[in-house]
């Protein structure tokens, strides 16, 4: 059990911030699935390139998550 509320809400706004990529991600992978589906190369090449900025978007987001808070908060006692 964590005693210590700071950590706690730290851990809270991580997991709502993993629930949030799983849900973004799913929601990509299904509209680039439909895009498949139709067979329309305009909306396949969309959808590729909207994926790969939403990864990396991710990417950045979670290293900052799981780095950049803790860190920040030992740092200076938030």
């Amino acid at each position: 059990m964590v005693s210590d509320a700071r950590l706690f809400s730290l851990i809270t706004m991580i997991n709502i911030f993993t629930l949030a990529v799983i849900l973004i991600m799913t929601y990509q992978s299904i509209t680039a699935k439909r895009a498949n589906l139709r067979e329309d190369e305009a909306l396949i090449a969309f959808n590729n390139v909207k994926l790969k900025i939403t990864f990396y978007i991710l990417i950045v987001c979670t290293i900052i998550m799981f780095l950049g808070l803790p860190i920040f908060s030992y740092l200076f006692g938030f």
